[in-house]
C-alpha cells in the first residue's frame, strides 16, 4: 500500500465526508463537460433545424429549440457551481480532519517512544515531520485528491463520448496518451527520492535552526556569529539544491506532455474535418469533438502538478510513517500501583544495562533502599547515577535482572503508575511557556491555589514569587527564559513537592542555587524525607551529609556505602571527594 493511503488509517472521522467528497468531485466533472455536448447540439440546430436531434425528441420550432438548450444549459451550469462548492468544502474538512487526527496520533506514539529512538532523532527533525510534513498530507487533500479523480472522470467520460461517435478517431486520438503515462511513470520513479530527499535536508535544516536557538547565549559569548551563519548557510543552501533538482525535473515535464497532446488535436482537427467534408461525420458530431479533445487531453497537463505534490506528500508520509511505526515502545504492565500504600522499598538484583551503542553501564547492579530511607548517589561524571533514576521511572528498559518496588518487579505495574509514584526534580529544569503557578501546578493539575503557595514555601521560591511583578501569574517565557537557575530550579522543586509522591527523587537539584538558598531547600527537604523514600543525586557532597545512606558509584558499580561519617573513616574514594571539595586534599 503506498505511505499516503496507509496514513489513512490513523486518521479518524473523516470516512463519511470522503464519500461526499467524491461524490461531488465525480459530479462536478459530469456536469461542467455535458455542456459541451451542447455545443454540438448547437451547432446541430443551426445547421438541421427541423431535422436537428431536438426535432427528433418532438421539439420542432428551432427557436424553441435554441430556449430549451438554453435553460437545459443554466441548469447544468448551477449543478456543477453546486458540487464544485460542496466538493471543496468536503475535500478541505477532510484535510484539515486528516492532519489534526495524524498530528495527534503521532504526537501520542512519540510520547510513548523509548528514549533510546528520541535521543536518536534531533528535536529540529521531529518538530519538521510533526508540522511540515504533516500539513503537505493536508494540502494534498485539500487539492490533489480532488484533481486526481476528476483527471480519471474526465478520461472515462470523454472517451467513452469520442468511441461512441467515432472509434476510428478515438483511437487514433488515444494514441498520445500510453506515451503521456510512460512519461509520468518515468517522472514519477525519478521524483520519488528527489522529494525524500527534500524532506530530509529540510529536517537537518530546522534542526540546525533550533540547535542554535537554544544555544544562542554560548553563540553570542563565543563571537561565533558568524561561523554559525556559514554552518546554517550550507544547510540551507543543501536544502535549495535538493528542491532545485526535484523541480528541474518536474518543469520538463509539461512541455512533453503538451507535445503529446498537441499530436491528438491536430489528428481531431484534420480527420475528422476530412470525415466531415465526406459526409462520414455530422457537422455537430465534428464540433464536439473538437472541444472534447480538449476536454480528453488536456487535463493530462495537470499531471506535472499532481505527481508532484504526490511525491511530496508521499515523502512526508514516509516520514510521518518513521513515527507512527516505530515499534520501540516502553510497555508497561498490566497491575496499577496503588500510589497512596506505595511504601517505597526498592530493590535492584543483578541489574544489567547498556545505551544504545552497547557500551555496557552496569554488570549485575544489586542494591536495596529501605522505605523511608534517604539515599545519595555520588561518583564521577558518566559513572551511571543518573542512570539508576532512569531505570526506576523506566524512562529505560534493563537489560537482564529485576527491579523490585515493594516486592514487586516493576514491569508488572503500568507505567502512569510507577511514575505517579516518583516525584522527580532534575538537573536539567523543564518549564513550560505559562505562569509560575501553571508551572508549579503541572502534573498536579487539580491542587487548590493554598496548596500551590504551600510547596512554593517548602521550596524556598515563595519569596522571590512574591517580589515579581504579577506574583504567581507572573509568565516565565520560553522554557523559563525569564527567570534565573536558580529560580527554575526552586518552581521544579516546588513542583515536585506539589505533587508529594511517595517516592522523592533529587538529581542534581541544587546545583544551580547559591548557598543560602541550599540551606534553605535542605531544612524542607529534612521536611520531605520523614514520610517519603527519597533518592539524591549529587556532586557537592554537603548537600548529602544527613543521608541515611550513600552509595559510591564508579565505573556502573557501587564500590562503597554507608553514612557520610563512616565513608570517610573509611578513607578511600568518598574520603577523597569529601577532601578534595573541603578544601583539605592537597
Amino acid at each position: 500500500m503506498a505511505p499516503i493511503f496507509q496514513i489513512l488509517q490513523y486518521a479518524r472521522g473523516y470516512r463519511t465526508k470522503l464519500f461526499y467528497a467524491i461524490f461531488c468531485s465525480i459530479a462536478n466533472k459530469v456536469f461542467d463537460i455535458i455542456p459541451e455536448l451542447l455545443i454540438g447540439v448547437a451547432v446541430d440546430i443551426a445547421a438541421s433545424q427541423k431535422n436537428s436531434f431536438l426535432a427528433h425528441i418532438g421539439i420542432m420550432n428551432p427557436k424553441m429549440q435554441l430556449i430549451v438548450l438554453g435553460i437545459i444549459t443554466i441548469v447544468l451550469y448551477c449543478c456543477e457551481s453546486f458540487f464544485e462548492l460542496f466538493h471543496s468544502f468536503f475535500w478541505k474538512d477532510i484535510g484539515q480532519e486528516i492532519q489534526h487526527s495524524v498530528r495527534l496520533n503521532a504526537y501520542r506514539h512519540l510520547q510513548r517512544l523509548k528514549m533510546s529512538f528520541l535521543e536518536e532523532k534531533s528535536s529540529g527533525s521531529l518538530l519538521t515531520i510533526l508540522v511540515d510534513d504533516i500539513n503537505l498530507l493536508e494540502q494534498f487533500f485539500n487539492e490533489g485528491a480532488n484533481d486526481i479523480l476528476q483527471l480519471i472522470t474526465s478520461l472515462i467520460l470523454t472517451s467513452s463520448i469520442f468511441f461512441y461517435i467515432s472509434p476510428i478517431i478515438a483511437a487514433l486520438v488515444f494514441f498520445p496518451v500510453p506515451i503521456i503515462l510512460l512519461i509520468t511513470f518515468y517522472f514519477k520513479k525519478q521524483l520519488k527520492p528527489r522529494y525524500y530527499q527534500v524532506r530530509q535536508t529540510a529536517g537537518r535544516l530546522a534542526a540546525k535552526i533550533s540547535n542554535n536557538l537554544a544555544g544562542i547565549t554560548t553563540i553570542k559569548s563565543y563571537t561565533s556569529e558568524e561561523y554559525e551563519n556559514i554552518k546554517l548557510e550550507s544547510a540551507s543552501n543543501e536544502y535549495k539544491q535538493a528542491n532545485q533538482k526535484a523541480i528541474r525535473l518536474s518543469a520538463v515535464f509539461n512541455p512533453i506532455v503538451r507535445t503529446a497532446i498537441l499530436i491528438g488535436y491536430v489528428i481531431t482537427l484534420i480527420l475528422g474535418g476530412l470525415y466531415t467534408l465526406e459526409g462520414k461525420l455530422a457537422v455537430g458530431s465534428y464540433s464536439i469533438l473538437i472541444f472534447m479533445t480538449q476536454r480528453l487531453l488536456w487535463p493530462f497537463t495537470d499531471l506535472a502538478w499532481l505527481v508532484d505534490i504526490y511525491e511530496r506528500a508521499t515523502a512526508s508520509s514516509r516520514r510521518v510513517l518513521g513515527i507512527l511505526e516505530a515499534p520501540d515502545i516502553t510497555i508497561g504492565g498490566s497491575k496499577t500501583l496503588d500510589v497512596a500504600n506505595v511504601k517505597g522499598h526498592i530493590v535492584f538484583e543483578n541489574v544489567s544495562f547498556s545505551y544504545a551503542n552497547n557500551t555496557p553501564v552496569f554488570q549485575n547492579l544489586s542494591l536495596e533502599i529501605l522505605p523511608g530511607q534517604t539515599v545519595a548517589f555520588v561518583g564521577s561524571t558518566g559513572s551511571g547515577k543518573s542512570t539508576i533514576t532512569k531505570l526506576l521511572l523506566r524512562l529505560y528498559d534493563v537489560s537482564s535482572g529485576t527491579i523490585y518496588l515493594d516486592g514487586v518487579s516493576l514491569n508488572t505495574y503500568s507505567l502512569e503508575s510507577i511514575r505517579k509514584s516518583i516525584s522527580l526534580v532534575s538537573q536539567d529544569v523543564f518549564l513550560v511557556a505559562g505562569t509560575i503557578k501553571e508551572n508549579i501546578l503541572y502534573g498536579t493539575f487539580d491542587a487548590s491555589f493554598e496548596q500551590v503557595v504551600q510547596a512554593s514555601k517548602f521550596a524556598e521560591a515563595y519569596d522571590f514569587i512574591m517580589k515579581m511583578p504579577d506574583k504567581f501569574n507572573t509568565a516565565v517565557g520560553e522554557r523559563g527564559a525569564k527567570l534565573s537557575g536558580g529560580q527554575r530550579q526552586r518552581i521544579s522543586i516546588a513542583r515536585a513537592i506539589l505533587k508529594n509522591a511517595p517516592i522523592f527523587i533529587f538529581d542534581e537539584a541544587t546545583s544551580a542555587v547559591d548557598n543560602e538558598t541550599e540551606r534553605a531547600i535542605q531544612h524542607s527537604l529534612e521536611k520531605i524525607e520523614v514520610d517519603h523514600t527519597t533518592i539524591i543525586i549529587a556532586h557537592r557532597l554537603s548537600t548529602i551529609r544527613h543521608v541515611d545512606k550513600i552509595f559510591v558509584v564508579e565505573s556502573g558499580q557501587i564500590i562503597e556505602s554507608g553514612t557520610h561519617d563512616e565513608l570517610v573513616k573509611l578513607n578511600q574514594i568518598y574520603a577523597y571527594l569529601w577532601r578534595l571539595q573541603t578544601g583539605e586534599s592537597d
